[in-house]
């Protein structure tokens, strides 16, 4: 496994302290490609270093959140040509890995710098005809990836969407992939992310209210036993009560697991050890705060496994 910490616009500061105090050797970039040129002076500083990077796909088509499996042509189109430049860059940058986030059955408007979003009436594509076209992008994706020598990889997403970010008081469901779309990803010879809690977070609102640690439990091993051989990357995060589907990202220090997080630090070790051996996997913490703290304690954790 790599083990790295994750950083961007909003937080360089923050991650060269990471490499200067911790010697990391790898980080993920939030990466919003419509500010490409923005990245290149910091993304040196790191390379300069012999930090290797990930880029984290970013981006709106106009004030929409991207979208590949839309019967909108254009959206479609413009999509597909914002995530193969993307690709381009990592390329490159000879970046580790591309990722990006499968499109929903609803679209959605999504303004990134104020972290707002919000699904729009009446447009969501028929489900068959979803599926056709979120795994035909999916696959053109990854051939054109292939074709430069990049990874792309497809996160898992939670079940419900926020309207403002990391605010859980009003959400709504945009019909995000399941575990079930991930695992035809998957089998369509594309790479997956997995991020823990976007993992569990998909079955919550699904799962019996009585039983509903123990069916998230049972459903991140039955996917983690699926996927192992298609997963890239793993993005290690927790979160706190209640599972409504949604995520919050907090960490993986004592003091969350303390503070009685899900996954628990057992299950996120569990999880963990599937990849222990694999030199093609990445790990990378998505703390909303604190990713010196959270990258030192990943680094500890993975090393007692």
């Amino acid at each position: 496994m790599i083990v790295g910490f994750k950083t961007g616009p909003k937080t360089w500061a923050e991650g060269r302290e990471i490499v200067e105090q911790h010697g990391a050797t790898f980080c993920e970039i939030w990466f919003n490609v419509l500010r490409a040129d923005e990245y290149v002076e910091p993304l040196k500083w790191f390379t300069d270093r012999g930090v290797s990077v990930g880029l984290h796909h970013w981006g709106t088509i106009g004030d929409m959140k991207p979208n590949y499996a839309t019967t909108n042509k254009d959206l479609r189109e413009r999509t597909l040509a914002q995530m193969k430049e993307c690709i381009d860059l990592g390329a490159a940058y000879e970046a580790g890995y591309v990722n990006i986030h499968p499109t929903s059955r609803v679209l959605e408007k999504h303004d990134v710098d104020a972290g707002v979003q919000s699904p729009i009436p009446d447009s969501a594509t028929p489900e068959a005809t979803y599926q056709e076209l979120l795994i035909a992008g999916c696959v053109e994706l990854h051939e054109y990836a292939k074709a430069q020598a990049v990874t792309l990889t497809f996160e898992t997403i939670p079940a419900r969407e926020q309207y403002r970010h990391l605010d859980r008081s009003e959400t709504y469901d945009p019909g995000n992939i399941t575990l079930a779309d991930s695992k035809k990803i998957a089998a369509a010879g594309c790479n997956l992310a997995n991020d823990l809690t976007h993992t569990v977070a998909s079955v919550a609102p699904s799962c019996p209210a009585e039983s509903i640690m123990e069916c998230m439990t049972a459903s991140l091993a039955d996917f983690v036993a699926d996927t192992a051989d298609s997963t890239k990357l793993v993005h290690v995060n927790t979160m706190v009560p209640p599972f409504d589907g949604t995520d919050t990202h907090d960490g993986v220090r004592d003091i969350d697991f303390d503070n009685g997080v899900y996954p628990d630090k057992e299950l996120v070790q569990k999880v963990l050890t599937t990849f222990k051996d694999r030199d093609d996997v990445f790990i990378i913490p998505e703390p909303r705060d604190s990713m010196g703290d959270n990258y030192a304690a990943l680094v500890e954790l993975t090393q007692d496994l």
